[in-house]
């Protein structure tokens, strides 16, 4: 061991000389600077043609260039490209004049002169993530100098953040190069080398077109870095499980590659003796056990008390945040915002369930999780951009991916119509689109290697089986009424998917899905056609025994029969009759204040005052739009929705400019500032109003969503305190029956 150091470093310098006839460092640094070179030239034409101004998320301008650019590119396909090439190249020169049998008859060793090459190949990658970086900046800095950026750039160089980046890409390419470096060495051609390593690269994109888990595979650890360019989301640490995994790589690669090449027949290297034999053996398991403890995913661990907490930061003053049931939607938790942070516990027997999280009206989203789960979320506003980024103990749950649902041929030719003779096709496709999700389900890894934990797994389970199952429902009744004696082949192939859902689990009434197919499957067999479909559903939910499942369901169906009744006694009726099936006090409390609020804003009812102020001050109440219709958009600069519908409720004013109605937009959520900036240019189409006191409209209202539209006639008695959107096709005959009334 002491005699191989003067030895490495001797074969290194001779390395270093030959290396020039192969260009590998040359190679390198081209590799490294093509792609910011490309988008450098790219921005430039772009740029020039102006750059967009405005707020936005403070985000440090080098480091989105780096991931948003050139990240990508090099990772997933010029790194691996350079890797490949160079092995070859550095290994080809002594392959040619049999230069390796040359070298062993000099005084140094085999291990120097087969790892003084490694090395080597090791100092390309080194000095094409060098240039990568070097170049982002270089060329990121020239486009700051030609241009003004937009003011929420960060303009400082982020050394800590391109160090973890460039880091990780350099051991990540650990086992990568010693893999391709083996088999360059052991295949003396240059071609054969090259075409291995470059199905072993494509294998990475074909492999994850099949749905396949490739977190393990080599090639596929470069191009994650870019997908993380931050690394573990844990927090403790920046190195992730692929670090870890190509060190353990490059350790098995070397060895095996090493051992087989210092005794340059197989047989000879392995099993040349019992002894060698269980040495190798004994080796290739350690490691193999190693890769294999740090390749199994795992789930992550409980806390002991269930915690919500956060930071807020941004320039949109934030007061509390709120954590609402999805089937009730009843308040969890609302937990005030003090100095940008916020934490609070819940208690009580808290189901693994989604749960919709809300910072006041400015955002909102579903996040899974249940009892002993302790969740960190980060959210930043900056106007109307924000930004969310949500760790803890349900990392896997609820990481974003692109798209939970696939395009679906069954649900294209059933809207269509098409080919429903065919069914053996539709089986096998059912089946085939079944399966295919669920192992999207399953395949589902954080960074850290993390996979959900079972119970959301069997709740996500259940629910691709029922978008599976409404599809085969769909089927056969359409193949029914179109073919009433045929016998549907092969359907026994999907038994299995007719039993995966049950008609009676409490947990999952909050998905829509779920309780549209259980209302379904309760009248399935009802054929009166005297008896509406709601009065059905409502027969039979109370024929069902008293449980908790039976008591949500009826919730459910109780409280939405109740918004979309027209008339007070139709309401009354109902609650009359159901509210008492209903064993759980808490969907009776909120029943019951929801039948209050909605026959409150019964059509025909006096509107609720209000006073509201325009942007010079002026004052108005609704008294002050009598004789006059008033259609009212509640809106603010913060809800994206509000602002996309905006013009279409202005063309709607003009449209109706000499009728009698007044078209008003009410701002709620933004500062006076900000509300006179977004309406500093005057229209004479549109009332521009704010409430003097915008939570007792709200109250008053009972606005649950923006935007929202109000029609009040000409007495100030209420049409709709949820009118018809402006963007809605049958807008126009709806508004018009009323005023030709």
């Amino acid at each position: 061991m002491k005699t191989i150091f003067p030895y490495l470093k001797k074969n290194l310098k001779l390395e270093l000389i030959k290396k020039k006839r192969s260009g590998i460092f040359t190679l390198s640094i081209i590799l490294g600077a093509i792609i910011p070179l490309v988008f450098f030239i790219v921005r430039l034409f772009v740029y020039s043609k102006g750059i967009q101004k405005g707020g936005g998320i403070p985000v440090n301008y080098y480091f989105e260039t780096l991931n948003n650019e050139a990240l990508v590119g090099f990772s997933y396909f010029l790194f691996p490209i350079l890797i490949i090439i160079s092995a070859s190249k550095i290994t080809q020169i002594d392959h040619k004049n049999k230069g390796w049998n040359l070298m062993e008859t000099q005084p140094t060793t085999k291990a120097s002169i087969y790892f003084s090459k490694y090395l080597v190949l090791l100092a390309s990658n080194l000095i094409a993530i060098v240039s990568l970086l070097f170049s982002v900046v270089v060329f990121a800095f020239l486009l700051s100098v030609f241009f003004e950026l937009p003011s929420y750039k960060i303009v400082s160089i982020p050394f800590e953040d391109f160090f973890k980046v460039g880091a990780r890409l350099f051991i990540v390419s650990l086992g990568v190069t010693a893999f391709q470096y083996s088999i360059s060495v052991l295949i003396s051609s240059f071609i054969w080398p090259l075409l291995v390593g470059f199905l072993a690269m494509s294998a990475s994109t074909l492999m994850r077109k099949s749905n396949l888990i490739m977190n393990w595979y080599p090639f596929q650890q470069l191009g994650d870095v870019s997908v993380y360019p931050r690394g573990s989301d844990l927090g403790t640490n920046w190195f992730t499980f692929s670090e870890l995994l190509s060190i353990l790589y490059s350790v098995l690669f070397l060895f095996i590659g090493y051992s087989w090449y210092y005794h340059k027949i197989f047989i000879r290297a392995f099993f040349k003796s019992k002894k060698r034999s269980l040495s190798v053996v004994g080796v290739v398991t350690i490691l193999g056990l190693l890769i294999y403890s740090v390749v199994i995913p795992k789930q992550q661990e409980r806390s002991n008390k269930t915690v919500v907490k956060g930071t807020v930061s941004g320039n949109v003053p934030l007061k509390t945040f709120y954590v609402f049931g999805v089937l009730a939607q009843d308040t969890l938790a609302k937990i005030p915002i003090i100095d940008g942070e916020f934490r609070g516990e819940l208690t009580g027997d808290l189901k693994f369930d989604t749960y919709f999280i809300e910072f006041e009206k400015y955002y909102g989203q579903q996040l899974f999780f249940g009892k002993n789960d302790s969740l960190q979320i980060d959210f930043k506003i900056y106007g109307r951009q924000n930004k969310i980024e949500i760790t803890g103990t349900r990392l896997a749950e609820n990481m974003k991916i692109k798209s939970s649902r696939r395009y679906s041929t069954v649900k294209y030719y059933l809207d269509r119509n098409i080919n429903l003779d065919k069914d053996e096709f539709f089986v096998k496709e059912i089946l085939r689109e079944w399966e295919l999700n669920l192992g999207e389900i399953h395949n589902k890894r954080t960074v850290d290697n993390f996979i959900p934990s079972d119970d959301y797994l069997a709740r996500q389970t259940k629910i691709v089986s029922l978008r599976s199952l409404n599809n085969w429902d769909s089927y056969k009744e359409k193949v029914k009424k179109i073919f009433p004696n045929k016998i549907i082949k092969d359907a026994d192939k999907l038994e299995d998917l007719e039993n995966s859902v049950y008609l009676n689990d409490a947990d999952l009434l909050s998905v829509e899905e779920y309780y549209t197919f259980v209302l379904k499957k309760l009248i399935q067999k009802d054929e009166r056609i005297e008896v509406s479909d709601s009065q059905k559903h409502f027969e039979a939910i109370d024929k069902l025994e008293p449980s908790l499942f039976k008591d949500r369901l009826l919730f459910k169906h109780l409280k939405n029969s109740i918004t979309n009744a027209v008339e007070i006694k139709t309401r009354d009726s109902l609650m009359n009759r159901y509210l008492s099936s209903i064993k759980k006090e808490s969907y009776q409390k909120l029943l019951v204040k929801e039948l209050y609020n909605q026959n409150r804003l019964t059509k025909g009812n006096v509107a609720p005052d209000f006073v509201a102020s325009d942007t010079n001050g002026k004052t108005f109440e609704l008294k002050d739009f009598n004789g006059k219709y008033l259609l009212i958009d509640i809106w603010g600069n913060w809800c994206k929705p509000c602002l996309q519908i905006a013009p279409k409720f202005k063309k709607k004013a003009l449209q109706y400019k000499n009728k009698n109605i007044v078209f008003a937009k009410m701002n709620f959520g933004d500062s006076k500032a900000i509300w006179k900036v977004s309406s500093k240019k005057k229209d004479t189409l549109l009332f521009d109003l704010k409430p003097i006191n915008e939570k007792l409209f709200i109250k008053n209202y009972n606005i649950k969503k923006y935007p929202t539209f109000i029609l009040i006639d000409p007495e100030g008695k209420l049409i709709s305190s949820d009118f018809s959107r402006p963007d809605y096709p049958l807008f126009d005959e709806i508004l018009n029956k009323y005023l030709v009334e």
